[in-house]
């Protein structure tokens, strides 16, 4: 008998082997394709209720500075991405007949807000998508203030998603589509290009008519974030 519960032990100890070197090889995969598509950019719109009593009115520019920070914490940052900006005015969408939209909620010439929130949390046409079920409420109901990063890697995105959970206004990220007609109504026309990062060094992308409002405390104040350099660049120049 107690050889026989010895040979089952055996028997159950290499399995568990088995079972264990199964899941070292998926998890190593898994880590294997991480790695590879590290240094790939992805485009990731990282999204904040904007009425979140924490916020103050200009929420704008403490939502930038948190995600700066937490980009600057980052040893050996290597970007270069521009930054879009602004409000996702769901209330306001318009989709043309060009660009109706198929898929499983049919063709839909017209768009509300609760079908608009319902597709933007649909993830499965995304590779990264921590927006929740949770979060239909907060977007159906308050103002959604979106920061989109056109070329991030997938290490900085979970660095950035992981560090932004730290806020209470923060409701999660996406990766934006080009080929999605709401995506491109949401991020692409409604999202102003306001700032290119590339590693330490910021610029401020402004018309001639916003110089004035570029004040040298605003470049003071970004500095002091960890920038080694912030400059104005025009539209013009970009």
């Amino acid at each position: 008998m107690f050889a026989g519960w010895c040979r089952g032990t055996q028997r159950l100890c290499r399995c568990q082997a088995v079972m264990t070197l199964r899941v070292s090889s998926v998890t190593m995969l898994e880590r294997g394709h991480h790695e590879r598509n590290a240094g790939v950019g992805m485009k990731i719109a990282f999204h904040f209720n904007a009425d979140d009593q924490s916020l103050t009115d200009d929420y704008g520019t403490s939502i930038v500075r948190r995600v700066f920070r937490s980009l600057l914490g980052r040893r050996g940052l290597r970007i270069d991405s521009r930054i879009l900006l602004g409000d996702l005015r769901l209330h306001e969408l318009t989709i043309s007949r060009a660009n109706m939209i198929l898929s499983e909620y049919g063709l839909v010439p017209e768009i509300t807000r609760t079908l608009a929130t319902q597709m933007l949390l649909d993830s499965r046409n995304s590779s990264y998508c921590t927006l929740t079920r949770k979060s239909a409420q907060t977007i159906l109901t308050h103002n959604i203030f979106a920061v989109y990063l056109k070329n991030v890697n997938f290490w900085q995105t979970k660095h950035l998603d992981n560090h932004l959970r730290r806020f209470q206004s923060y409701i999660g990220a996406l990766e934006i589509n080009d080929n999605d007609p709401l995506h491109i109504c949401l991020y692409r026309h409604q999202l102003i290009e306001s700032y290119h990062i590339k590693g330490r060094k910021l610029d401020i992308i402004a018309d001639s008519d916003d110089d004035e409002e570029i004040s040298g405390s605003v470049i003071f104040r970004l500095m002091r974030l960890g920038f080694d350099s912030v400059r104005i660049k025009h539209v013009l120049t970009y």
